[in-house]
């Protein structure tokens, strides 16, 4: 078998040199070797000529190889690969930004826009709605704001002009609560971006976490997990498998009933859906506008199993911070170490899945890798438990969801149906900056 090509360990690349060195050989066979082939040789200047086609050559050959894989196939190859999968390739979400007016404002009063207040705009192909990425709040002395947007709905259809985003849904204005004053709401440049679709890399994960199966816990795990918005999922199903509680041992029919009575007709079989989301979006329908709870219902109703339905609940998020004493260089920028350890923060603990354990040490690398930094000292975890309307007695979780610090080295261990969440400019980080 050639040492070049495709070899059991892939494909092998033949390089320049090992082409050249081949094509000087076959020179020397075909002229004798006292033939001229030195760096100012019309015959060497040929061969350099013929070898960097033949590299082209083996280029697209290596290309074409690696085309045929999910893991290493890229731009058209990979679409075919999706297509061939049923997954094609997504539009991205228009984004852009609006700028906030209030009008009418009582003196002394404070109005917060939230962090996914929900925007009306209109286009040709009809009307779009937006949410907010970054909380405001104005007042009568600071009566406007900018804030960057996106779009719920994928697509080059949800692309807005210039003044094409018009006012607050009117389905969100209830939770307002603005009395006499108003807002307006205004994007000068358009939104755009709804026409690009995802990278290579975005779209190679998705593939390959692809389940090949229905009416499995894999495939409507990954179906849910792929919703906009959804950051994790986990499925349970307290009712599957052999029912112990209902083994009578001797009451039951061997022939027709394996291990448990028979379910009474009409009575759903119902497993759960535990959804945990991205900040600032809404998990129930606001008015007309879906929330994640519907789109979740949606997306796995195709792939469940027949009959059987599920049971989608929120997870419980829970508020991550920080209180340390850092020490910086003389010299350096406060608010850039500052907002340089709020991005690390925001980046790690955003990413982390259901259940998943807020590590003393992650943090600690986190703060002291930021530029500038010289030491971080007294660095305690800090939580906010999430609070859904439940009570939970015992030593599972906190009554009253009051702010918990945990010691200096120890990590914030959370539940399987919690799930960690870090906000810039949360008020739970508390850091100290001491230049040396």
């Amino acid at each position: 078998m050639s040492e070049f090509g495709v070899t059991p360990d892939g494909f092998v690349l033949k390089s320049f040199v090992e082409i050249m060195d081949a094509r000087l050989d076959l020179l020397r066979e075909m002229f004798g070797d006292g033939v001229d082939v030195g760096p100012a040789s019309p015959l060497r200047k040929l061969a350099e000529a013929a070898a960097y086609e033949d590299q082209d050559l083996w280029k697209a050959a290596e290309f074409q190889y690696y085309a045929g894989f999910m893991s290493t196939g890229s731009a058209d190859a990979l679409d075919l690969i999706g297509e061939e999968v049923g997954r094609s390739r997504r539009y991205l979400q228009a984004t852009g930004a609006v700028a906030f007016t209030l009008q009418g404002a009582e003196p002394a009063r404070s109005y917060r826009l939230p962090l996914g207040l929900l925007l009306s705009g209109a286009n040709a192909q009809g009307p779009v709605v937006l949410r907010t990425l970054q909380g405001v709040t104005l007042s009568e002395d600071s009566d406007s704001a900018t804030v960057p947007v996106v779009c719920l709905e994928r697509g080059p259809e949800r692309n807005l002009a210039a003044g094409e985003v018009t006012a607050v849904h009117p389905d969100y204005l209830p939770r307002l609560s603005f009395g006499a004053a108003s807002v307006t709401v205004a994007n000068d440049a358009p939104v755009t971006g709804g026409e690009l679709r995802e990278d290579d890399s975005v779209y190679r994960a998705r593939l390959i976490g692809l389940p090949r199966t229905v009416w499995t816990l894999d495939a409507v795990q990954a179906a849910a997990r792929d919703v906009d918005g959804v950051r994790d999922v986990r499925l349970t199903d307290t009712n599957g498998g052999i029912d112990l509680t209902l083994g009578y041992f001797g009451d039951f029919e061997f022939a027709t009933r394996p291990f448990a009575e028979p379910r009474p007709l009409g009575s759903p079989y119902f497993f759960d859906v535990l959804v945990a989301i991205e900040p600032g979006l809404d998990f129930d329908d606001v008015g007309s506008v879906e929330g994640i709870r519907s789109r979740v219902r949606q997306a796995i109703d195709p792939i469940r199993p027949v009959s059987i339905y599920p049971n989608i609940e929120r997870a419980s998020h829970v508020r991550i911070g920080a209180r340390a004493d850092i020490l910086v260089r003389s010299g350096a920028d406060p608010r850039q170490i500052l907002a340089a350890i709020e991005d690390r923060l925001a980046l790690r603990i955003n990413a982390l899945g259901l259940g998943r354990t807020v590590r003393f040490a992650d943090v600690m690398v986190d703060m002291r890798s930021v530029p500038g930094v010289v030491d971080v000292q007294n660095l305690r975890l800090r939580k906010r438990p999430g609070q859904f309307g439940r009570v939970q007695f015992g030593a599972r979780r906190e009554l009253a969801g009051d702010d918990v610090e945990v010691a200096i080295g120890a990590n914030i261990a959370l539940e399987p149906d919690e799930i960690a969440e870090f906000a810039i400019a949360s008020d739970l980080l508390d850091v100290r900056l001491e230049a040396v």
